[in-house]
């Protein structure tokens, strides 16, 4: 059987070879021996251009473009011989469509292509001490929302403990917090946070937590890791860690509600062993840096200094985005796995290629007909991990 390789990997392909990156073409896959990564190509529909992939092949192959580095796999089916046990991480073709510049270099720093950037030459910055940086606290706001609309999977959210990581006078990071819960000293109770209110997530299938009316997330995350949200190696070039989501992705790779609150695990809290103890809980919901950049050390800078500044912490909770990596630096930090979120379904705008997820396609779908809603594409991202930090 022969496996279709998708008409947007042709874009991809030639970004990979102006950077002289070698790869192998498996089926819908690239892989990349040398990195021992292999990343798959989720296309928009099941319709690819078969005679494009063919005479884009042969000139790679035959011809000159040869000295290029593209290799194809034989008779495209089956595994490419040392294929398996690569990591994989994934690529889509809305993520291409919508945001290919910051897509693009957030693939390359997957692969090895960046700019490496010390933390102990950076500085944090947050609201408290924006003025010794020049910067008023509504200046600092701002630069810390254009910064994450622009590099984060999920964008920015209101109402968070944000910080910007500045090398010099350029800002190469950006990272939120959230306050979801307090620990109470007796037993295991849990209070909400004030402000905070109970609300399901959108990754949990947008249920109600425990009847409280809760609202659905509006993202899944650090994914950023690369996250964005959200989700990655720092050293790996994800974007959830460095620039992969950290939703803390996508991200990465790190979730939150884009107002206030939300549930974990149904309860509306994560589990946590309190007994006895007092303090708060919170969740690192952003972390990303500039997609061509990696800080050596730059998360953990971000997430000591919150720790240091912020009273009180008992527990930190983050997601990594299943996207663009596997989250591993949040274990590098000191925090453990605490189980995975299923994959979330989105709708695709077809002019802007930009996600819907369900609490927004839930309102949109109020505003036009069922049949202006058939041209929205359906998608389904790979769900996320959750990670805990114990203090």
């Amino acid at each position: 059987m022969q496996i279709l390789f998708p008409s947007f990997g042709l874009e991809v392909v030639d970004v990979l070879n102006l950077n002289g990156i070698r790869h192998v073409i498996d089926g819908n896959a690239i892989c990349f021996p040398a990195q021992q990564l292999k990343m798959q190509l989720i296309p928009l529909s099941a319709e690819v251009s078969v005679g494009a992939y063919s005479s884009a092949m042969e000139g790679t192959v035959e011809g000159p473009d040869m000295r290029s580095g593209v290799e194809v796999a034989s008779a495209m089916e089956g595994t490419v011989e040392g294929a398996s046990g690569m990591e994989v991480f994934w690529l889509y073709e809305d993520r291409w469509k919508s945001s290919r510049t910051v897509t693009s270099q957030r693939m390359l720093a997957r692969l090895g292509v960046f700019r490496r950037i010390h933390a102990r030459l950076c500085h944090v910055v947050s609201e408290s001490n924006c003025k010794e940086f020049g910067l008023s606290p509504e200046a600092f706001r701002l630069k810390v929302k254009r910064f994450l609309e622009a590099f984060h999977t999920y964008g920015f959210l209101k109402g968070q403990t944000s910080y910007l990581l500045m090398h010099g006078q350029d800002m190469v990071a950006a990272a939120q917090f959230m306050h979801t819960y307090d620990i109470a000293a007796e037993g295991n109770e849990r209070r909400a946070a004030e402000g905070f209110g109970c609300r399901a997530d959108e990754e949990k299938g947008c249920r109600a937590a425990k009847g409280n009316g809760c609202r659905a997330d509006e993202v899944k995350g650090c994914r950023d890791a690369e996250g964005f949200g959200c989700r990655a190696d720092e050293e790996k070039g994800c974007r959830a860690a460095e620039g992969n989501g950290c939703r803390t992705d996508e991200e990465k790779g790190c979730r939150a509600a884009e107002d206030n609150g939300r549930a974990s695990e149904g309860e509306g809290c994560v589990d946590v062993e309190s007994e006895g103890r007092r303090g708060s809980a919170w969740e690192w919901t952003r972390y990303a840096s500039l997609p061509d950049v990696r800080i050596a050390g730059g998360m953990g800078k971000v997430f000591r200094h919150f720790l240091s500044h912020t009273g009180g912490v008992s527990e930190v909770m983050s997601y990594s985005d299943n996207e663009w990596g596997n989250g591993e630096v949040y274990s590098r930090l000191g925090f453990r796995p605490a189980g995975c979120l299923p994959p979330v379904d989105y709708h695709i705008d077809p002019v802007t290629f930009k996600r819907i997820n369900p609490r927004q396609w839930e309102v949109l779908t109020t505003k036009i007909t069922p049949k202006e809603s058939e041209r929205y594409i359906k998608t389904q991202n790979r769900g996320s991990r959750k990670w805990i930090f114990k203090v």
